[in-house]
């Protein structure tokens, strides 16, 4: 949000989610993902809030804040205090989200390409990976905390990823080509 509201915040008047359909019917992951991940992503709000930036213009996204009346009391009772956060995330998800084959959406094959050109990085499986992770970086936003685009998920012990491997070059030299978050005056 912080780079958009700088750069076009009229971006952040509405969310767009296309989420590529595996089958002709929606799984029962894509039906749980719908319906839990607002309220997760919710809770986790309240540990990390939104950063906002004093003097942007935030005017388009209002519509996914809540106002004091608003706000549930639910989730004030169970943080025991008024939240710092007032973004909606049930409302930026679910305003506009939509299970599409990809072979109907050039924005979500646009998508798949993306991610797989990013495991293939990841992977050194490219003749030229250090550039190819470059051209990557120039598409991705950096993090506010100096945490790399990427992060990693390490599900076994066995698969964590060492400071030479060939993903760890990969994420630092997507890291190194990403675009600043914050725009230089």
């Amino acid at each position: 949000m912080l780079y958009h509201v700088q750069r076009d915040p009229v971006t952040l008047r509405r969310f767009v989610w296309r989420i590529d359909q595996k089958n002709t019917e929606k799984s029962t992951f894509e039906t749980a993902f719908e319906k839990v991940a607002p309220g997760l992503l919710q809770s986790e709000s309240f540990k990390e809030p939104a950063m906002f930036l004093t003097g942007a213009d935030y005017s388009h996204f209002r519509p996914f804040e809540f106002t004091e009346e608003q706000y549930p009391q639910h989730l004030q009772d169970e943080l025991g205090h008024k939240p710092q956060s007032t973004v909606n995330i049930g409302k930026i998800l679910r305003d506009d989200m939509r299970f599409p084959d990809s072979k109907t959406e050039p924005l979500v094959q646009i998508a798949d390409l993306l991610a797989a050109g990013i495991r293939r990085c990841l992977r050194g499986e490219f003749s030229n990976n250090k550039k190819a992770a470059a051209l990557v970086g120039k598409l991705m936003v950096e993090n506010v905390t100096p945490k790399p685009p990427i992060s990693l998920i390490h599900l076994s012990e066995l698969e964590k990823v060492t400071p030479d491997s060939t993903a760890s070059r990969a994420i630092l030299e997507m890291e190194k080509n990403s675009q600043s978050i914050l725009r230089s005056v």
